[in-house]
């Protein structure tokens, strides 16, 4: 079985700012209109297409610095797989997000395997680790990193594995070549508590 590293990939804030500004909004709103003249006849709820068409609209602004630093950090490292640890998650499935949400950006959308689970009030680092527990061995993952610009729970729950983007930048080349640090790590050369999170146990 192919030996996988887990790349937990937030959005805002990583590869779209957090506070769209008024000319974002505006190109938001204009890829929108024109997504949602394909969306509407889809056999599904109105309301939930509307919300695909937006969120398409949404990537199609993804900061096209950042998404090259993504990209070139995934075909640099041929076995990594992305779980969407974003908000984005909530509202969508991982087939919504592969299939309408990133159509644009394939191959991000050919990366994507998973979300981490929706537990309200349960910080995000605990999240993931839950997802680690749960799917790592399934998935066969002996590595993973996490790319957030916000640190809820993140380092306390994963100390060494947590890339932690500066909002104002998005992700850079500096945080591409952070994480292919920490992903190129051999798992013999982290503590044993390392390798049992990563091992996804429940101890």
């Amino acid at each position: 079985m192919i030996q996988r590293v887990a790349i937990f990939l937030d959005i805002d804030g990583v590869l779209i700012q957090n506070q769209w500004d008024h000319s974002i909004n505006a190109k938001i709103n204009k890829h929108a209109l024109s997504i949602w003249k394909k969306y509407k006849d889809l056999p599904i709820e109105p309301e939930h297409a509307k919300n695909l068409a937006f969120r398409r609209a949404a990537a199609r602004c993804f900061s096209p610095d950042a998404m090259m630093q993504l990209r070139r950090l995934v075909q640099k490292v041929s076995n990594a797989v992305i779980i969407i640890s974003s908000d984005w998650r909530k509202t969508f499935s991982t087939e919504d997000l592969k299939r309408y949400v990133f159509a644009d950006h394939r191959w991000l959308s050919d990366k994507i395997v998973d979300k981490i689970p929706d537990e309200p009030g349960l910080p995000r680092g605990e999240q993931i680790a839950a997802w680690m527990r749960d799917h790592a061995q399934a998935w066969n993952i002996v590595n993973y990193g996490v790319f957030d610009d916000f640190d809820d729970g993140i380092e306390a729950n994963h100390t060494g594995h947590f890339v932690h983007v500066d909002e104002g930048k998005l992700l850079t080349k500096d945080d591409v070549i952070r994480m292919k640090n920490i992903l190129s790590q051999d798992a013999t050369t982290r503590s044993e508590e390392e390798r049992v999170n990563v091992a996804g146990s429940s101890g």
